[in-house]
């Protein structure tokens, strides 16, 4: 990973989300907060720049 931005917390579900970069390909990732269950949920975006999280939502 060559950088991480973008971090947002659900402290509801317990789950957090950041944008990483690496090798010109961005994605935002998804991982338990205890750091279990880290998966990519998005790939390929163009830039993002920040995250925001609707805990009541989901």
């Amino acid at each position: 990973i060559q950088s991480i931005r973008g971090l947002a917390v659900d402290w509801v579900s317990r789950n957090l989300y950041w944008i990483s970069s690496e090798f010109d390909e961005t994605q935002i990732n998804v991982a338990r907060l205890d750091g279990s269950l880290k998966t990519s949920i998005i790939h390929g975006i163009d830039k993002p720049q920040c995250l925001a999280a609707h805990p009541v939502r989901g």
